[in-house]
């Protein structure tokens, strides 16, 4: 009998997972992948059980962010011969885009949230921390996958920001894959640079203490604004 069911029962960059129902007299299944480059579909595995992670198609590794096609066909022995039944619909999958290198810029009342575009990205969803509910809550939807700035304005000043970005990729279908989640805070931004006296001012130097790291830790070391550390490109 045809295998009924197929679906992607999870992505990631480099994998994606299929699982089926299970065929009334199947000894094994087969899938297989379309392979654009002979333009032909190739088989991949062949196991006993009702899913499969696929990582390569004709030795070759999947990529994040991209598309792929299958279909399932299971095999049952019949007099000690195997015999293939009809294959499977054909699915559409693909794998999740690529983490998001994310960055976080402070700034008066405002958050500049900044990464790398993402291959095979659609679009991306930034999330901004809730310490009240201890969730993240969306605060954008980008769709356009060349757009890899959001400034959050409006926010309240001498609190901390703890934002999180997703890749998110729309297939033909209209289903969306999601990559993993990158998050930073501010205040480990405004610690780094603190701390290591990379500000180009004592006033910037300052401000980072008084307004960010003092506030949300009381008992943060105070570290001496050091100039010769300072280092100017002309």
């Amino acid at each position: 009998a045809q295998v009924t069911g197929v679906k992607t029962s999870s992505e990631k960059t480099g994998s994606v997972k299929l699982s089926w129902n299970k065929s009334k007299g199947a000894t094994s299944y087969q899938v297989y992948a379309y392979n654009s480059s002979t333009k032909k579909y190739v088989k991949v595995a062949t196991t006993s059980a009702t899913n499969t992670t696929i990582s390569k198609i004709s030795g070759k590794a999947l990529k994040a962010g991209t598309t792929y096609t299958f279909y399932v066909k299971a095999v049952k022995t019949v007099n000690g011969t195997s015999v293939d039944a009809s294959r499977s619909t054909i699915l559409t999958s693909a794998t999740a885009p690529a983490k998001v290198s994310l960055t976080v810029k402070a700034g008066t009342k405002k958050a500049t949230v900044s990464w790398k575009k993402v291959s095979g990205a659609t679009g991306y969803q930034v999330y901004k921390y809730n310490y009240k509910t201890k969730k993240y809550v969306k605060v954008k939807t980008i769709t356009k996958s060349s757009t890899v700035k959001f400034t959050h304005n409006n926010l309240t000043k001498g609190t901390t920001a703890k934002y999180k970005v997703r890749a998110y990729a729309v297939l033909s279908d209209g289903s969306y894959v999601y990559s993993d989640i990158y998050s930073y805070s501010v205040y480990n931004v405004a610690s780094a640079l603190y701390d290591g006296g990379k500000m180009p001012t004592n006033a910037g130097h300052t401000y980072l203490y008084d307004s960010i790291l003092k506030l949300v830790n009381p008992s943060y070391k105070q570290v001496d604004y050091d100039w010769s550390d300072i280092v100017t490109s002309l």
